[in-house]
């Protein structure tokens, strides 16, 4: 009988050159290899893997938990102006430019450098995988790894990795730099994901396993965000790994070999589909007989493998759903030491592997509700937040630093109330806690204690201990008081909060509003603009004379959110009353701003046949600029309407009439609004007539200064005035056309001039002065 030794090696670090700092209990443990991945082919560039998963693991070696870690990836700077997601950068010999690694956060951009584990167990561990990108080539197309397998002119970069926590009371922190090199691989036939067959792999592990055929499958619980997918790839085929680089210098080679999901960033959102760990059964058929075998959580990078005539195995990934309706392609490859000096990866990268990842909506939803719906300065909103599971799966994976997360922006204009946002909390039936996290800065940085003062805080996330259970829910709370300086262009006050995995883009929102009132009020009449009375004008826009108001006409407050003066996009509507009999209307309670009056024009009281005579809405000022603490006043908003078209009916002729005779009738229209006439869209055009014709001392006065204007149009007749001295001087005043809306463009006067008797005598001239 032939006997097969299994050895399994469980969390284990099998790489010595491995930095790793402690503080305390807290360890950190860089997971990543070493060697990129550079086709020897690059130049012209070809497929190639371009993107590594760098796992991390933070160990907690003492007796008590260590709470509250948050970890981050890129440039540390020790401790002074670090920058999460932006690594650090450098030039090499003999390539063009500088170069650094690239944080590959998909969706969640920048944010998915810095992750937050709640809590590790004593003798516990966690670990987070980040994906990151790398330069194949300089500004010139040289590759990246050189001229030739020679490691000496391969392009290397750092990325730093640190983290704190609290043991007890007592703060931790730790930090780690790990060295990467961009290396030349040769894509190897004997290396694949997909081998042509089992037949590589002893019987032994295919009845272990149930597997007799090369498979890479996708398996989702149901594929809603918070939910698990699985990505396993069976049997695998390494080849013989020997030789590689020696990256610790203890002069042996490193016999290494380094599994990878996605080599490929742009099929693969990193911001939707999260990597939370790994499991691994590496196979390696010893050249002295029987099998040496890897069986491990959380390990993708091994070295010093021993002697063999070939390596084989199983890998599984798994993902948590961060985002709804997102679509991805895992793009898997595997590198492995192929002798001194060299390494190969698998000439299959890029292969159609299966189906691609797909995510459904989210079935945990979230409500919010505000406590007041108008509210006066330094007046108090309460808020609170729901969220439920009516899914048929646990949501979250806290474990794996991706539990559910209430998020909240504080609304601009308010301030956050100290202590609110731990008070009167009601937590899902079995949950264990939640942490609460404060930013002031907008939500690039986190603090685990509220800062002081309360103002200053931004933003808060409310992070659960535990996964939300099947038909379970909660709710979050917190208040926030109106400042007194408020100067928003919006007098609604909208608070959004919403649900993420961790600190990534939220997949579910939902937001409450409240309207700030103040002390001010805005009114006016809405009238019919016919010309009715003593020193009334026809369409003017100017209520005057006895023009009569118009009863029961729909009026409409908007807040003017870009202060253009006209209702559009953006624009709230704050409230809408109805004419009173008189044609009046009036808001009150209105808060400091810009807003615009609007009239329903189409209102079915409204007369048939009546438009604007200028505009159905007005712009109003109320003390936007904030310069008086009392109340403003408005009530002459005053907005015309009038008959537009004036039909004249005339026989035409004159003579007697009798029976069978035709009869022809004139219709005359005519538009007495303002307006050029054409059907082409084109500024308002006004005509405005002088209200009195004066002369000043000792000059010649008209003779007829009634003539100088008419109410309604040109008359034909002159005012007349004899000159009969030198420069006498004639005046016409009183133009009345009213406030406009908008710039004038163009003003232009026309002065119809009759001289009697010819021409000006010879020498004489006439001037007009407008002034």
């Amino acid at each position: 009988m032939r006997y097969r030794t299994l050895v399994f090696f469980f969390l284990i670090c099998v790489c010595p050159a491995f930095a790793a700092t402690q503080d305390g209990s807290l360890r950190v443990e860089v997971l990543g290899g070493h060697n990129l991945v550079i086709d020897n082919n690059e130049s012209p560039k070809t497929y190639a893997p371009e993107t590594a998963f760098f796992g991390v693991k933070f160990h907690n070696d003492g007796t008590q938990p260590l709470a509250d870690i948050v970890a981050r990836i890129g440039d540390y700077k020790n401790g002074v102006g670090s920058t999460p997601g932006i690594y650090p950068s450098r030039a090499h010999t003999n390539l063009v430019g500088t170069f650094s690694l690239t944080h590959q956060g998909g969706s969640s951009g920048l944010a998915d450098a810095t992750r937050y584990i709640a809590s590790i167990p004593a003798g516990g561990s966690a670990t987070v995988y980040w994906l990151v990108g790398y330069p194949h080539a300089d500004a010139n197309g040289t590759p990246t790894s050189g001229a030739s397998t020679n490691p000496d002119d391969d392009l290397w970069m750092e990325y730093d990795v640190w983290a704190t926590a609290k043991e007890g009371v007592t703060p931790r922190a730790v930090d780690v730099t790990q060295t990467v090199y961009c290396r030349q691989d040769i894509a190897a036939s004997a290396n694949k994901i997909f081998p042509s067959g089992a037949n590589k792999v002893p019987q032994y592990y295919l009845d272990l396993m149930h597997q007799y055929v090369p498979a890479w499958t996708n398996k989702m619980a149901d594929g809603s965000v918070g939910t698990s997918v699985t990505t396993e790839c069976f049997w695998y085929d390494l080849g013989v790994v020997s030789g590689g680089y020696d990256i610790n210098g203890d002069l042996v080679p490193d016999m290494n070999a380094w599994m990878q999901p996605v080599g490929d960033p742009s099929l693969f959102d990193a911001g939707a589909f999260r990597l939370v760990r790994t499991y691994a059964m590496v196979v390696v058929k010893l050249k002295t007989g029987g099998e040496k075998v890897y069986i491990v959580e959380d390990q993708l990078y091994f070295t010093q493998m021993p002697e063999n005539n070939g390596v084989v195995g199983y890998v599984r990934y798994d993902f948590v759903v961060i985002l709804p309706n997102a679509r991805a392609m895992t793009t898997p490859y595997q590198v492995a030491a192929s002798g001194n000096l060299n390494e190969k990866y698998n000439a299959d990268f890029g292969v159609s592997l299966g189906n691609p990842i797909v995510s459904l909506e989210a079935r945990v939803s979230i409500t919010k509700t505000a406590s007041v719906a108008t509210v006066f300065l330094n007046g108090t909103i309460d808020y609170a937040m729901s969220y439920t599971n009516s899914g048929a799966l646990p949501i979250g994976d806290p474990a794996g630093g991706v539990p559910l997360v209430i998020q909240e922006r504080i609304p601009s204009g308010t301030s956050f109330v100290s202590g609110t946002a731990t008070n009167n909390n009601v937590l899902p039936p079995g949950s264990s806690g939640y942490k609460v996290l404060y930013s002031t800065d907008n939500g690039t940085n986190w603090v685990l204690t509220q800062p002081s003062p309360a103002s200053t805080v931004t933003h808060i996330q409310w992070w659960l201990n535990d996964v939300l259970p099947v038909g379970a829910s909660g709710t979050f709370r917190l208040s926030v008081t109106v400042n007194t300086n408020y100067a928003n262009a919006s007098p609604f006050i909208v608070n959004q909060s919403g649900l993420s995995l961790g600190n990534t883009t939220p997949f579910a929102t939902a937001q409450a509003s409240s309207l700030l009132l103040g002390t001010n009020s805005v009114g006016g009449t809405v009238f019919a603009d016919t010309g009715i009375g003593t020193s009334a004008y026809f369409g003017n826009g100017i209520k005057e004379g006895s023009e009569p108001g118009l009863s029961n006409i729909l009026v409409r407050l908007y807040s003017d959110v870009n202060g253009n003066g006209v209702v559009d996009a953006g624009d709230t509507l704050i409230a809408s009353t109805n004419t009173s009999v008189t044609g009046a209307y009036r808001f009150d309670s209105v808060p400091d701003g810009l807003f615009v009056v609007s009239v329903d024009s189409r209102d079915s009281d409204m007369p048939v046949g009546y438009s604007p005579s200028v505009l159905d809405t007005s712009a109003v000022n109320l003390d936007n600029a904030r310069i008086t603490s009392a109340s403003v006043s408005l009530l002459t908003v005053n907005l015309g309407y009038a008959p537009a078209l004036q039909t004249y009916k005339s026989r035409v002729g004159t003579g007697e009439v009798r029976e069978g005779q035709m009869l022809t009738y004139a219709l005359a229209v005519t538009n007495r609004m303002s307006g050029s006439g054409t059907a082409a869209p084109s500024g308002a055009t006004y005509l405005v007539w002088p209200t009195n014709a004066t002369t000043g001392a000792n000059n010649k006065a008209f003779t007829n200064p009634q003539n100088v204007r008419n109410a309604n149009e040109p008359d034909t007749l002159y005012a007349t005035a004899p000159y009969q001295a030198a420069d006498e001087t004639l005046l016409a005043e009183g133009y009345l056309y009213g406030a406009q809306l908008g710039t004038p463009t163009n003003v232009t006067v026309q002065i119809p001039l009759r001289v009697n008797g010819g021409a000006f005598p010879s020498g004489n001239t006439l001037d007009v002065i407008v002034n």
